[in-house]
Order: structure tokens, then C-alpha cells, then sequence
């Protein structure tokens, strides 16, 4: 990727937060589908013919919040098109709520891919059965 200027990487950032936003409503009403990856803590969706990827990883640079949520995105041929984590969303006041956002988001691609609520409803049934 070549190098951005100040207006297009904040043009590009507007984006990205857009995107997020979108993924975490859209994940929230059970439209996307999120899966596991074969890397830890990576959950995937495919969307169009793009992938979107969501890790949780330790953040090197933090002595406060040690997790950070990274974006990757892929185009149709598994290229990486963009990367970008919590702490490059930073607001106009520079309070990183995209950290909550990028956390929320995370849990319920998470939740998506492993099936939690259809596994807790299973054991809630069973709990009200005994």
C-alpha cells in the first residue's frame, strides 16, 4: 500500500469507522455470519465476494487496556487490502470508544461462530427440564 495523506487517511478512517458500525449492527440482527479461523482468537466473515477477519491480540504498545481488536480485510482473491486495529479509530476527542466498539463486535462475531446462544438455550432447556 502506498502511502496516504493527511485527507485520505482520514477519508479512509471515516470508512473504517462506518464499517465497523455496519458490521456491528448488521452482526447484532444476525445477518452476517461470522466463522473460526484457523488462527486463535480469529473470527471470519465472508461478505460479497470480501472477507472480513477480527482478531483479539495482546496491544505491545499499551500500558493500560493490554487487548487490542484488529481488522483485516481481504478481497476476492484472499489479498489483504487494509489493516487497522482500535487504536487507529481514535475519536475527534481521542476517546478510543472504538475500543468498546471493536470489543462488542468481537464478541458477538465470536458468539456467531461458536453457536453460544443456540448452546445456552440448549442448556437452559435442559437445566428447566430437571
Amino acid at each position: 500500500m502506498k502511502g496516504r495523506n493527511r485527507k485520505q487517511s482520514r477519508m479512509i478512517n471515516d470508512k473504517e469507522k462506518r464499517l465497523v458500525s455496519l458490521l456491528l449492527e448488521r452482526t447484532d440482527h444476525h445477518s452476517i455470519k461470522w466463522r473460526s479461523t484457523e488462527v486463535e482468537n480469529e473470527f471470519e466473515a465472508l461478505i460479497g465476494d470480501n472477507r472480513v477477519r477480527l482478531r483479539e491480540g495482546i496491544n505491545p504498545f499499551s500500558a493500560g487496556i493490554a487487548t487490542a481488536y484488529t481488522v483485516t480485510l481481504c478481497d476476492a482473491d484472499g489479498r489483504i487490502v487494509d489493516i487497522f486495529s482500535d487504536t487507529e479509530l481514535l475519536s475527534e476527542d481521542h476517546q478510543n470508544k472504538w475500543y468498546q466498539i471493536l470489543r462488542d463486535l468481537y464478541v458477538e462475531a465470536r458468539n456467531s461462530a461458536l453457536g453460544s446462544e443456540s448452546v445456552i438455550d440448549s442448556l437452559l432447556d435442559q437445566l428447566a427440564k430437571d
